[in-house]
């Protein structure tokens, strides 16, 4: 999936691209990263 954003800009000047690498996320490290934010809510005690 991919987003893209375009802002108005300047008839008479040219435009500028960014682009971003994203890095692919595995399965065992989304489970890991849901594990610490459960962690993290319930040490602040956040339902």
């Amino acid at each position: 999936m991919g987003y893209g954003l375009v802002f108005p800009g300047s008839v008479k000047e040219g435009a500028e691209f960014v682009s971003v690498e994203l890095e692919t996320v595995s399965a065992d490290e989304i489970d890991s990263i849901e594990a610490e934010e459960m962690a993290q809510a319930d040490a602040a005690g956040v339902d």
